[in-house]
């Protein structure tokens, strides 16, 4: 089985996608601030006690990994660069190891060619832009690092996150284009997770919801 190098693995989401791939037999590399988060233990499972904005941390992850999962998110402590700084050093280890792919999720203020937004939708984006300028110019530019990379990356994007069972019905398309404004934090991971073995949304941004 392929080893993945999952970072987010005690956020939400993150420990949603760490049962599904743990529970399918993947070896994973997790790197985590707080160790004692990771209830989960076995022989396919390495966790490393760090933090992904150091490189030396991100690094011993990656080492040895097929595959990188990037599922971390921001919270009040956390870097006002997160998302960038994160990536930086997760491409910078990539090339390193000669690791060639990326799954990292995001949100829908990112836009993309075939999105189709609706005067709601530009809305909300006109008002994140001036409301919460450095989070979107961090998200921007996690995603501008990834177009730059020769790296097979996926961009997953997500609305608003809810809590709640995965359905078999869930909706992957683009903002305006068949989706909702939200997903269940499930069918998220359930995405992510089939992402694995599927090379359909290589340098993509696909926004999923329910």
């Amino acid at each position: 089985m392929k080893t993945i190098a999952l970072f987010g693995a005690s956020g939400r989401t993150g420990k949603l996608f760490f049962q599904l791939a743990f529970n399918a037999g993947y070896n994973i590399k997790i790197l985590v601030r707080t160790p004692e988060k990771i209830n989960l233990n076995g022989d396919s499972l390495q966790v490393f006690h760090g933090d992904v904005l150091n490189f030396i941390d991100c690094d011993k992850v990656i080492d040895g990994s097929d595959i990188v999962v990037n599922l971390i998110g921001h919270d009040k402590e956390s870097n006002e660069w997160l998302h960038t700084y994160a990536t930086k050093n997760i491409l910078s280890c990539m090339k390193k190891h000669n690791v060639k792919k990326l799954i990292t999720l995001s949100c829908s203020i990112l836009t993309h060619g075939l999105d189709d937004p609706s005067i709601k939708d530009r809305i909300a984006l006109y008002f994140i832009k001036n409301a919460h300028s450095r989070s979107y110019n961090d998200t921007l530019r996690q995603a501008e690092q990834l177009k730059n990379s020769d790296i097979k990356w996926i961009l997953v994007r997500a609305p608003k996150l809810l809590d709640g069972p995965k359905s078999d019905n869930y909706k992957v398309g683009w903002v305006g284009v068949d989706t909702t404004n939200q997903v269940t934090r499930a069918n998220l991971a359930d995405f992510i997770f089939k992402q694995l073995e599927d090379d359909a949304y290589v340098l993509q941004m696909p926004l999923i919801s329910d």
